[in-house]
């Protein structure tokens, strides 16, 4: 099966690769702020990573997921736009100027996409986009005051200072007079367990700032809990909230595997979850089942609150079929946790199992997705060349 899957992996990346195309600038990611007449110019390189040359052309298109509907890419020019038989050993070059309108009447952020493409050739084939398209986004102020904000808490371990993130963006054409937030956190059942109140700040039209400060956690029994953030701005409220975990040094044992064929090596996990919220190294479980031999997992470390599998091998000893005992002692920082658990022994079908996960299911698909497409492009080529050659042999 793992034989199966290299062959299927490498053919992907053979045909993906056989016409990628890149793009390189010193910044993919540009932001504008719309001012009337404003002009801008940016410079990219083309990258090939395939071994035919290629014909490859710019576009630039606008955006239909960033929520705004008027055409900005007009204002747009690329130059040149076209470029014949590039090769792999060099790096052709292109700019984008950028002229904008007296005014744009749709507020927001219009977003453009800048990339090349294959340009089709007359034996037909597939256009491949770049891999990694440059955006530029446009920000078109509101009238009044419009506040854009980000709210970011951390999760933290009993005891510790819990910081606290309020980012803010004015993108109104109006002045923000006076802003300022109150921070409450809830437990479980919904009781107010901490409060806080920040700074007050002004924002001028397109100025942005993060307010921040730190919280306690002194009193506070792990679990979780939930920070909501009240925001004032001259008049005005807005209201954001975040999920947040007080941590305590514990790792708990979820899941496990449930079912061992006698008398051979078996792999098996121990699914685990961590309530620390820092990085615990060396992790490891021991298992021993019906009191005979302890089969130990490769130590693995641990992140923050992090779910993950411990995996091992155990050579499961001649049982007989049925319900036994597993013995489960996880280590970690220097603690340990007994559980046991319930196990089956069963014996070895005599028809091979094909277990197939949904990953590797949908990876089977766009294979064979991908096997179609290339058969019916090759049965057009065929058929285009037959008629060809009918139209130009002589009568």
């Amino acid at each position: 099966m793992k034989r199966l899957w290299t062959i299927l992996g490498v053919f992907l990346i053979s045909f993906f690769t056989t016409y990628a195309i890149g793009l390189s600038s010193t910044s993919l990611n540009n932001e504008v702020f719309f001012e009337p007449n404003i002009e801008a110019t940016y410079y990219y390189s083309i990258l090939l990573y395939n071994v035919e040359p290629l014909d490859v052309q710019v576009y630039v298109v606008d955006d239909s997921s960033d929520g705004t509907h008027q055409n900005v890419s007009r204002y747009f020019t690329a130059e040149p736009e076209f470029f014949k038989n590039v090769d792999k050993s060099i790096r052709p070059s292109f700019k984008v100027v950028m002229n904008l309108p007296r005014e744009l009447n749709e507020p927001g952020t219009h977003r453009v996409k800048i990339g090349v493409v294959e340009m089709p050739k007359e034996t037909g084939g597939l256009n491949v986009r770049t891999a990694i398209e440059s955006l530029i986004s446009i920000q078109v102020p509101y009238t009044g005051k419009f506040l854009r904000y980000s709210f970011d808490i951390k999760s933290v371990n009993r005891g510790e200072q819990i910081p606290v993130a309020l980012s803010v963006h004015n993108l109104g054409i109006e002045k923000i007079d006076e802003l300022y937030a109150e921070i409450r956190a809830f437990d479980y059942n919904k009781n107010e367990v901490l409060f806080a109140k920040t700074e007050k700040i002004s924002l001028e039209s397109h100025q942005d700032n993060v307010l921040k400060l730190n919280m306690s956690s002194t009193g506070l029994m792990p679990g979780n809990y939930v920070a909501e953030a009240k925001i004032f701005y001259d008049g005005k409220e807005a209201t954001t909230a975040q999920n947040f975990k007080i941590g305590k040094l514990e790792i708990n044992v979820l899941n496990q595997t449930t079912i061992f064929v006698p008398g051979k090596v078996n792999k098996f996990f121990i699914e685990i979850e961590s309530e620390w919220a820092e990085k615990i190294r060396g992790v490891f479980a021991e298992v021993t089942i019906a009191n005979e031999e302890t089969a130990k997992t490769i130590s693995k470390d641990i992140l923050g609150f992090e779910r993950t599998n411990l995996e091992g091998f155990y050579n499961v000893p001649e049982l007989r079929p049925g319900k036994y005992k597993m013995l489960v002692v996880l280590h970690y920082a220097g603690e340990k946790k007994i559980k046991e658990v319930d196990i089956t022994i069963e014996n070895e079908s005599r028809l091979p199992k094909l277990n197939v996960s949904p990953l590797q299911a949908a990876f089977l698909v766009v294979i064979l997705i991908i096997l179609i497409i290339n058969l019916i492009l090759f049965t057009i080529l065929m058929r285009k060349k037959n008629e060809h050659e009918k139209e130009t042999k002589p009568k």
